[in-house]
């Protein structure tokens, strides 16, 4: 009987080590899932600060650069830092005032570039971190709103809709627009719109860009690389054209010529600012266009850090004639995109942002 009660014992003592062995890896797995989440909330604190930091900079960047626009004239090409006046109108170099002597001071003349040439940015905190910064003067982008149903329907086709899809698009959008309530032959009128039970269109030029996604999005035009439109393109109630800042995508668009006329004007503008396209062979549209080789004081502001996986964007609209508010900042965002969205970008043959330290002739 004895033995037989101590066999019993030793057996349920043969089952403590797997059960010891099962705990223990329980609590082996806990730890380390507490050390993973230990970690993705060290690796998301240090993301916040990273992109708290790059926000700090990006604004510090635009107020930078607002103040410029604001004391500063404006080239044909961009920002003339302590340099020569232009006539907005035709572009051409005005005489230089009397106070100023015969010539301007070459060594505080900078120009700030706004046709997209990226620059290094230094930061504020005298790191070495390598933020980019781009300007884009607006009038050189194609205006959905005023361009003609040729350039808009060639727009939608660079930004990847076939030949059939642009051309109902532009009909689509010069209806959304127009006072007219007459449709354009693949357009619509608001009957059109009450039938689909949507909003009817404002019969007066966009102001946003969510206004064409919404349009696109009804019309069907999911086929439509926005991201890709946006680089060459706007949306705005303002009708100007400055051939001197704008890509060769846009001059394309614009004008019926070739890559290789667009790629020779963006060269040539590089020597000297381009004061007449009839010079250069361009053929010239009809249009409702008022200029064409001068800045209109509307600025895109695009700033980066290659390190972090977000852009920030913002609109510049100058109005120095009001004393109450001389510029407003529009549609300003930071964009978070995926990690392996993004593809670092070589800084290194960059030119740097000009170090605006000494002033302006006269100031």
């Amino acid at each position: 009987m004895r033995r037989t009660v101590a066999t019993a014992t030793a057996g349920k003592r043969g089952f403590a080590l797997p059960a010891v062995l099962t705990v223990t890896t329980a609590l082996t797995l806990v730890f380390l899932t507490a050390l993973l989440s230990l970690e993705g909330l060290r690796d998301e604190a240090r993301n916040a600060v990273a992109l708290e930091t790059f926000h700090r900079e990006a604004l510090s960047a635009e107020a930078r650069v607002a103040f410029l626009a604001l004391t500063e004239p404006f080239g044909p090409r961009g920002i003339q830092v302590g340099g020569q006046l232009y006539d907005p109108v035709t572009g051409a170099p005005l005489p230089t005032p009397a106070s100023q002597g015969d010539s301007l001071d070459a060594a505080v003349q900078q120009q700030i570039l706004i046709d997209g040439t990226p620059y290094v940015y230094a930061a504020g905190d005298g790191s070495q971190d390598a933020l980019v910064m781009e300007l884009q003067d607006e009038a050189g982008l194609v205006n959905l709103n005023y361009a003609n149903s040729d350039a808009v329907s060639a727009a939608f086709q660079r930004a990847g809709a076939d030949p059939l899809l642009a051309d109902t698009l532009a009909d689509q959008l010069h209806d959304y627009i127009s006072a007219s309530g007459a449709p354009s032959l693949n357009g619509a009128d608001s009957a059109d719109y009450q039938r689909a039970g949507v909003a009817p269109p404002p019969g007066r030029p966009l102001e946003t860009w969510a206004q064409l996604y919404g349009l696109l999005a009804l019309r069907g035009g999911s086929a439509v690389d926005m991201g890709r439109l946006r680089s060459f393109a706007m949306v705005a109630p303002v009708s100007t054209i400055n051939v001197n800042t704008a890509p060769s995508e846009a001059l394309m668009t614009w004008f019926p010529i070739s890559e290789g006329l667009a790629q020779d004007i963006v060269q040539s503008r590089q020597k000297q600012p381009i004061t007449s396209l009839s010079a250069l062979a361009v053929p010239m549209p009809p249009s409702e266009m008022q200029q064409y080789y001068f800045p209109d004081g509307n600025l895109r502001l695009t700033f980066t850090d290659p390190a972090i996986p977000a852009v920030y964007r913002a609109r510049f609209e100058l109005s120095p004639n009001d004393p109450q508010r001389p510029f407003w900042i529009l549609d300003s965002q930071i964009v978070q995109q995926p990690t392996n969205a993004r593809v670092r970008q070589d800084v290194s043959q960059l030119p740097r942002f000009p170090d605006i330290t000494s002033p302006a002739p006269g100031g």
